[in-house]
């Protein structure tokens, strides 16, 4: 086992200032926190998780009602397309139209 890149029994030999010193140090490097600071760090972060979800969520309702407005769009629409291809096929065949060059049949 290690304890900040030193081995243990090296550690367990050490005297007091040694091992306040190896807490110093920890503390300027960033490898020994108080407890409170990793506590709002977790919060931050959970905070963060949360309010990502949320978004998501919001994402994902706006999508259902996009999709289910274009769903009610299509089928309000489709019959008024079936009609005008019924129409200009009818006047096609009566001669009352020509179709230009190119046109679908």
């Amino acid at each position: 086992m290690e304890f900040f890149g030193l081995p243990a029994e090296l550690v367990g030999n050490l005297g007091p200032s040694a091992l306040v010193g190896i807490c110093i140090l920890a503390i300027v490097t960033g490898r020994l926190m108080p407890r409170s600071t990793v506590e709002n760090a977790q919060a931050i972060q959970a905070d963060r998780i949360a309010e990502a979800r949320a978004e998501a969520e919001a994402w994902r309702t706006a999508y259902e009602k996009v999709t289910v407005a274009n769903r009610t769009l299509n089928d309000q629409a489709q019959p008024s397309v079936d009609a005008g291809a019924r129409l200009a096929e009818l006047l096609r065949r009566a001669g009352a139209v020509e179709l230009p060059e190119g046109s679908p049949e």
